[in-house]
């Protein structure tokens, strides 16, 4: 192989290695969506299926409960909901809890019966939920450093 190609070799070869570091390193830095949840209250207005709404109840993040990852506690339902980061990648290569916006949660008294998605974009929250019986809520929601009253 003469020398410039060799140089040409190792040149590609270090920009591609380059790229995956910082890909690597901007993935980390960032985290999934729990380093954007956890520590943080929101206070959301919610409207439901059945036409009712409510103005303001608090969402709180935090770890150590239900789930392994971390937990969604609605102050007015004085529930604990079990969460994870949305999958990422495809079928055949997913990247489970991997998210950096999109997260799941399910939860409920008895049963495990309410799925909560939503995506945190800066200091806003927003997504919907719906309960075993087919009745569904959307929620839109804003980080705050006192709940709603």
């Amino acid at each position: 192989m003469s020398r410039p190609a060799i140089l040409l070799t190792v040149a590609m070869v270090s920009a591609i290695v380059t790229v995956l570091l910082a890909s690597s390193y901007s993935t980390e830095a960032g985290g999934n969506c729990q380093t954007k949840l956890v520590g943080n209250s929101y206070n959301c207005s919610s409207k439901f299926s059945t036409g009712d709404s409510v103005p303001c109840e608090t969402f709180s993040f935090l770890t150590g409960g239900t789930s392994k990852n971390f937990d969604l506690v609605i102050s007015i339902r004085d529930e604990s909901y079990g969460c994870t980061c949305a999958t990422t990648g495809s079928f055949d290569s997913p990247s489970f809890d991997n998210s950096t916006s999109a997260f799941e949660c399910a939860g409920g008294k008895v049963n495990f019966d309410i799925q909560i998605n939503g995506k945190v974009k800066g200091k806003h929250l927003s997504g919907e939920a719906t309960d075993e019986s087919g009745a569904s809520r959307i929620f839109s929601c804003t980080v705050t450093s006192s709940p709603c009253t």
